[in-house]
């Protein structure tokens, strides 16, 4: 069971522990209550014998954003992981709309090791937000809102 946010916009993470046959399985995810249907971004699978985090991260702090020469170059603060974490990385997400939720759609880099990251794919034309979600077994924590664009660059105070 999930917990229940009444939101879009809330959300919480979950883990649960499930046993898997060797080869191919289905995991389906659907609603079973009246509450409606449940909001599944992301799904870690990790085998036997991983451990899984005790707590997902903090979130990633300092976000900043600077364009440069077909680039955009992000920076932030590191996140704090449980000393039980192994598994730990920051996914890079972007959107030219505010106030968007990180998801597979939007992620434009995953597995970054460092506190930065070149986005060299970014329009020079065009304005940019973006998240970092620092990423372990228990979950994830999204950063506070970049916005970059061609004439220069915002971080929130």
């Amino acid at each position: 069971h999930f917990p229940i946010t009444h939101s879009f916009e809330d959300y919480d993470y979950s883990s649960m522990i499930v046993p898997l046959n060797a080869g191919k399985n289905a995991i389906q995810f659907f609603h079973v209550t009246n509450q409606g249907v449940s909001r599944l971004d992301t799904m870690v699978i990790t085998p036997i014998g991983s451990t899984l985090c005790s707590d997902a991260p903090t979130p990633p702090g300092g976000l900043g954003a600077s364009a440069g020469f077909k680039r955009v170059n992000l920076s932030w603060a590191h996140s704090s992981w449980p000393s039980d974490c192994t598994v730990r990385y920051y996914d890079v997400h972007r959107s030219t709309r505010p106030g968007f939720m990180p998801s597979a759609g939007n992620r434009i880099a995953t597995g970054v090791q460092t506190q930065s990251y070149s986005d060299i794919t970014a329009s020079c034309v065009t304005t940019y937000f973006y998240l970092i979600q620092a990423v372990d077994t228990a979950g994830g924590s999204v950063s506070a809102m970049a916005l970059a664009n061609r004439g220069g660059a915002w971080r929130p105070s």
